[in-house]
């Protein structure tokens, strides 16, 4: 099944982040200009839903409302921050010690103000009547929604300025983004663009379809996403179109809420309609654990980094053709 945030985030939305600008000196003489300090406090900040909070210096006590915002946190070195998170904020294993003010959407206003956060920030599935709460009761509270894997990146880097006044791309930010580049490199070597499906729920099947950071995944990775035509982010899709589909690589997460680990293509084999794919024929069905794929947080690069191997094999196969027969129940 897909995890607990990303069922949540299957309302797909463009992430808008707009940020105060550093000032900047013209050069009037040889002399080079002095140095210009690139933050400048209050500053304010503007989350995916339009709402914007003035903060009158770094935060020194931040309360996540999302497994996501709780891993960035930890990965630019600003863990140490954290006062409190929600009980699915579980990676790194230092999470887990911390203060839990709730589930993901059922989370307790009381224990988050009881915290004195100077800022709350979670992810767009937070519940808009809490974030109403936080906000009438002083509490500076945003919500991102990053739906590619450049937006994971530039929110984990517009935190790092947030949280600990950087003027500079964060150093884990540019490793991450170096990696992303290579895959992509890589990517525009293949032959062809092999048709991928990830199956984010197998029984009933539902598909990351368009306009999603899984669609972009597959993108980045050189595959063409199988549900790609679909009318919205996060479709139910029938076996009979998926079957017309074909995919020739079948992502299946595992995990808190997904499949059990190695029990996905002994379950797809067992299928009358999935076991005439050429993804299961052929065994390429990767299952990858469920933060690495669902999850937009820092961990989504190593998920980019998988698929991208699996595309590369199917891309290196020969082309199958798809299925001329409908798929039963």
């Amino acid at each position: 099944m897909i995890s607990t945030e990303a069922r949540l985030l299957l309302v797909g939305a463009l992430l808008t982040m707009v940020v105060g600008a550093a000032g900047c000196r013209t050069q009037t003489s040889g002399a080079p200009p002095p140095p210009v300090k690139a933050s400048t406090w209050p500053r304010r900040f503007t989350d995916a839903l339009g709402d914007s909070v003035t903060l009158p210096a770094p935060p020194k006590r931040i309360v996540s409302l999302s497994p996501a915002i709780t891993e960035m946190a930890f990965a630019i070195g600003a863990g140490d921050r954290l006062v409190g998170v929600t009980e699915y904020c579980d990676f790194p294993p230092a999470a887990k010690k911390l203060p839990k003010v709730g589930a993901y959407t059922g989370f307790s206003v009381e224990r988050v103000l009881a915290l004195r956060p100077d800022v709350v920030i979670g992810m767009r599935g937070t519940s808009k009547e809490a974030v109403t709460a936080l906000r009438q009761a002083g509490v500076p509270t945003l919500t991102y929604d990053p739906i590619s894997v450049k937006d994971v990146l530039d929110l984990m880097d517009e935190l790092a300025k947030m949280i600990l006044d950087t003027s500079q791309e964060h150093a884990t930010v540019a490793q991450l983004r170096a990696r992303v580049k290579a895959v992509e490199s890589q990517a525009a070597k293949l032959p062809r663009h092999p048709r991928v499906l990830c199956a984010v729920q197998v029984q009933p099947l539902y598909a990351a379809g368009p306009d999603n950071h899984i669609d972009d995944l597959i993108r980045l990775a050189g595959g063409e996403n199988a549900a790609g035509d679909a009318d919205i982010a996060w479709p139910q899709y029938s076996l009979e179109r998926m079957l017309q589909k074909d995919p020739e690589v079948i992502l299946v997460p595992y995990g808190y809420m997904g499949e059990k680990r190695g029990a996905a293509l002994k379950t797809l084999r067992a299928s009358d309609a999935w076991s005439r794919t050429t993804a299961v024929k052929r065994g390429a069905v990767l299952e990858i654990d469920d933060d690495l794929l669902t999850l937009p947080g820092p961990r989504i690069v190593d998920g980019v980094v998988k698929i991208a191997a699996a595309v590369q094999r199917a891309a290196t196969a020969p082309k199958a053709s798809k299925p001329d027969e409908p798929a039963g129940r």
